[in-house]
């Protein structure tokens, strides 16, 4: 039971992460642009 809230825990947390630096990243992209 334990395990499977941790992969839980750590597959949120880099789907999280990802879409922070996807965000990030296309700002970047934007500011760049103009």
């Amino acid at each position: 039971m334990r395990k499977n809230l941790v992969l839980i825990v750590t597959n949120l947390f880099a789907l999280t992460s990802t879409i922070i630096l996807l965000v990030v990243y296309e700002k970047i992209i934007i500011q760049l642009k103009l």
